[in-house]
């Protein structure tokens, strides 16, 4: 019986496609997951918060990076047009890069007297590198994703957590502490791209040939709403997730940055462990099925009832873990549990929603996106002042940044249902 059913599925293209990348996630969460107890014994609180705050900025610029043109790699039926719109994204990836270089320059004392912190100055100059690194590695793994090369993207994203994990271990063993831990980062993205880009070359290079400025052009313009509207949600969004990182550095010091963001790893694992292993096999399979016309809405709340499910169990351990951080990491990380335990709720729904966000994209509704974001940012900027304002605590405005995260998510999975059963109508 039980071989049957695994049979069955195997058989399953979702299910194998899922779970191919979803081996290949699981390790690369787990190494720094297992990294993460003696590194939190190797390098000081400071330096965990200059190292988010590094991560932080580089999630917010990393948005632009391919101007979400690589969303559109699965869209086309024709290869030439697919190939071309890799070139879109490539292209954007280095103008980004060069833009951010320049803005970062002009704008180095600004940024640096927002923060409040003149530690972080020195690693500015790094983040155009990883903006770099980021879009080529985001722009040849949606590519792989169309030619369903899930296990090439799988191993590329072990390469990048061992690369990381090792580089930064080795830098903390070997007496390099005030290096940090970006160093590690920048390596894990360089090598990770280079795979991708490598693997590219060598099995599809000849489409290079079908390469035109004409039609990169032309491309581009048929699918202007991706930068103009994509690129713009996943700025408000991103801006709003990272504003933990950036508001309490400014309202309470660097510290509560490493709190927060040692929390947010840890139990921020999940959404990266499940939810972009289900996410992309779920962009390109809802995709398929919205072309058919035929059983979207039925294929959306079967994905959202199997995620649900999984995240019972997954986050009633997280919430047992959280009990434990000053043991797991050193006892001066104990706050970081109670970090975790005020994010839980909200991480718990975004969890669930995560994957399901591709379908603004299938069905165009990137506007009324755009207009959600907006008061997501302003709600979760106003929850986090509150709590520097009324209780001049990091923890209160933890909780009122995660209560309005979850009732957000609640918000957006009544929509995201709501147009998926019009669109099948």
């Amino acid at each position: 019986m039980k071989k049957s059913i695994l049979k069955k599925l195997t058989a399953n293209d979702f299910f194998k496609n899922t779970f191919t990348l979803f081996s290949g996630t699981i390790v690369a969460q787990l190494i720094p997951l297992a990294a993460a107890p003696f590194l939190t014994r190797m390098f000081s609180e400071a330096i965990f918060g200059l190292y988010f705050i590094y991560a932080s900025a580089l999630a917010v610029l990393a948005v632009f990076s391919t101007l979400k043109y690589e969303l559109t790699t699965v869209l086309p039926e024709k290869e030439s047009d697919a190939v071309n719109l890799l070139a879109v994204s490539l292209s954007a990836a280095l103008t980004v890069s060069f833009l951010s270089a320049l803005l970062l320059y002009l704008f180095y004392d600004a940024i640096l007297l927002f923060l409040e912190n003149d530690a972080i100055g020195p690693w500015l100059s790094f983040i155009p590198i990883s903006v770099l690194l980021v879009g080529f590695f985001q722009s040849f793994s949606y590519w792989h994703n169309r030619q369903k090369y899930f296990k090439t993207i799988s191993y590329a994203k072990v390469l990048k957590s061992g690369t990381a994990a090792t580089a930064q271990l080795g830098g903390g063993a070997g007496g390099f502490e005030t290096l940090g831990l970006i160093p590690g980062l920048i390596a894990g993205q360089f090598i990770s791209a280079l795979t991708l880009g490598v693997s590219f070359f060598k099995k599809q290079r000849g489409l290079l040939r079908e390469v035109t400025p004409q039609r990169m052009l032309r491309l581009a313009l048929l699918y202007k709403n991706f930068p103009l509207f994509n690129t713009l949600m996943g700025l408000l969004n991103t801006l709003s997730n990272q504003l933990p990182v950036f508001l309490l550095t400014r309202f309470f010091g660097i510290s509560s940055v490493a709190y927060y963001g040692l929390a947010n790893r840890i139990i921020g694992a999940p959404t990266g462990l499940i939810g972009q292993s289900v996410g992309q096999v779920f962009y390109q399979q809802a995709a398929n099925i919205y072309n058919k016309k035929s059983g979207f809405y039925r294929f959306i709340k079967r994905i959202y009832k199997k995620l649900f499910l999984t995240a019972i169990p997954l986050f009633t351990a997280l919430f047992a873990l959280s009990f434990f951080f000053g043991f797991i990491f050193g006892a001066e990380w104990e706050t970081a549990g109670a970090y975790a335990l005020i994010l839980l709720p909200w991480l718990f729904v975004m969890f669930i929603n995560s994957p399901i966000t591709f379908i603004i994209a299938i069905l165009n509704r990137q506007k009324q996106m755009v207009i959600y974001d907006i008061f997501l940012l302003l709600f979760r900027a106003a929850s986090l002042y509150a709590g520097f304002v009324f209780f001049n605590s990091a923890y209160y405005s933890l909780f009122f940044f995660s209560l309005t995260g979850l009732i957000f998510n609640g918000i957006l999975m009544v929509y995201l249902l709501y147009i998926a059963r019009k669109a099948e109508e």
